[in-house]
């Protein structure tokens, strides 16, 4: 064998070799510090002992309703709109990143236009208060103990957690853990009894690294759905990061969220009669992720909903609707929501 091929030969097994320590180097990076260099990021939550993030949350719907009594049909416009400002109160992180948090309400303020006829309904630490032409029409009193009077899903917030009531959300707040995916639950109860909490969550985030265009999805909850009928019927919301945006002078991650489900046929005719059921929803939201200190910095959302129901008009004919008080009402109706929640700075 010649010189030259005994070279050629060890120049080979040298640049071989060398490829295999470059191949083991790579695979020992960190997958975020390597996710540097190829667009892969990782999306998570950060929350620190003692923090307080407050949201002002604003939401606007309007539409209309057909309402049916005793035969008689009548299409209602209505419009409303729905402000709160919610606290999330760190009170703790373990070594994994979850915090136990309190969440807090200041006041659910409603201002309901139906008919020719404004009502304003105030939901707090003093009860629920009903205001229509400026005067006060309607007074609840402290809302705690009143089981057989379920406010939070007669004013279509939702049902309140098992063992909750809707006035410790105004007081002393209501415990929470929030994984930095942004998986809520309460300590002691199941993660399906969250009831109107879902509507404080934060997006659910992905465990896998990302990078533009990257999709995957979370469960959308239902009233008296439970997880079986969540998979068999595709309830879902599809998220997709879609890069790396600046937004208000912050390197954000952006977020869409998209929903488009039809459950009409998950619910029985006694399930409508026990309050408005939601039938359809299309639509799409928009989050920005403050990827320095994983901060959720804001969301807005455009959607269509289509509910339907049978109930017992008490707020709903003091909010402008087709009848008088212990009348029963049917009301079906289509309607354009905006939402928009963003960090109090």
């Amino acid at each position: 064998m010649s010189d030259m091929l005994r070279m050629r030969r060890r120049n080979v097994s040298a640049l071989a070799a060398i490829a295999c320590l470059v191949v083991v180097a790579v695979a020992a990076v960190p997958a975020d510090a390597a996710g540097k260099g190829n667009k892969w990021i990782s999306l998570r939550y950060n929350f620190k002992p003692g923090e307080k993030l407050e949201y002002a949350v604003t939401r606007t719907e309007s539409g209309t309703a057909v309402v049916s009594v005793g035969g008689n049909k009548q299409e209602v416009p209505s419009s409303a709109k729905t402000t709160m400002n919610i606290a999330y109160d760190v009170l703790e992180v373990d070594p994994q990143g979850t915090a136990t948090v309190k969440l807090t309400l200041d006041e659910i303020n409603i201002e309901s236009q139906s008919m020719g006829t404004s009502v304003n309904i105030k939901v707090g630490a003093t009860g629920v208060k009903v205001y229509s032409g400026g005067m006060l029409v309607l007074d609840l009193g402290q809302i705690g103990g009143t089981e057989d009077l379920p406010i939070s899903e007669m004013l279509g917030l939702g049902a309140m957690p098992e063992g909750v009531q809707l006035a410790d959300l105004f007081g002393k707040g209501v415990r929470v853990t929030v994984t930095r995916l942004g998986e809520m639950a309460i300590p002691g109860t199941a993660e399906s009894s969250l009831g109107m909490l879902e509507g404080f969550q934060f997006d659910t985030l992905t465990a896998k690294l990302v990078r533009p265009g990257d999709t995957w999805e979370r469960d959308l909850p239902f009233p008296g759905v439970d997880k079986e009928q969540i998979e068999s019927h595709g309830l879902k919301v599809v998220q997709i990061f879609e890069g790396i945006e600046d937004f208000d002078g912050r390197r954000c991650a952006k977020i869409v969220s998209k929903v488009d489900v039809d459950c009409s046929d998950l619910y029985s005719e006694q399930d409508l009669a026990a309050g408005m059921k939601m039938l359809k929803l299309r639509g799409e939201g928009i989050t920005y992720l403050d990827i320095e200190t994983g901060r959720w910095l804001k969301a807005t959302g455009e959607f269509v909903q289509d509910v339907q129901g049978v109930q017992t008009a008490g707020l709903q004919a003091l909010m402008g609707g087709a009848a008088s008080p212990g009348a029963t009402v049917e009301v079906r109706a289509s309607s354009k929501v905006l939402t928009e929640m963003v960090l109090k700075e």
